[in-house]
């Protein structure tokens, strides 16, 4: 059908099958099925679905690039003061968001002419999860839950590790 088979061919050929298997459910007795018992509405459920036009794309793309650094920057602000050795992890763990979402916008872009790349953009958009997760997780722990670190405690001093 994608190829541009002819009404007539699907009549012949199409039809008989999906008059035989598929008509018991498709054959618009179900509001919850799509009807394909005639060859214009198969030929609209096989047509490709190509996602959003190039001009909301870049919308949308501005819209998450702007809102969602600038979330990931205050979390990360926020995470920067909490206890986390080795440094290299919390450093990692602050930039991996940003990483994250280039390579989510990129991919969304890279997905109309290669289409594996969507599953770039379903891992990327896993890593910022996981990484703001992370940060928020670690963050309200050590504010509201945890006593101080060893090597925290020390420097505050005996008098000092209670909290207010």
């Amino acid at each position: 059908m994608r190829a541009g088979a002819e009404e007539q061919s699907y009549d012949a050929t199409v039809a008989p099958i999906f008059q035989q298997r598929c008509a018991g459910c498709h054959a618009g007795t179900n509001p919850h099925l799509p009807n394909l018992t005639t060859y214009a509405e198969v030929v609209e459920m096989v047509d490709l679905d190509t996602g959003m036009d190039i001009f909301t794309m870049v919308r949308v793309s501005h819209t998450h690039l702007l809102g969602l650094t600038f979330m990931f920057f205050i979390m990360g602000v926020i995470f920067s003061h909490a206890y986390l050795r080795p440094v290299w992890l919390k450093c990692t763990i602050i930039g991996l968001p940003f990483a994250a979402i280039f390579c989510d916008i990129i991919s969304w872009y890279l997905t109309k002419v290669i289409a594996s790349f969507a599953y770039v953009v379903i891992a990327s958009g896993g890593l910022m999860g996981l990484s703001f997760g992370t940060m928020v997780v670690v963050s309200l722990l050590q504010m509201w839950v945890l006593a101080p670190p060893a090597p925290l405690a020390d420097r505050l001093g005996e008098g000092e590790q209670t909290v207010p």
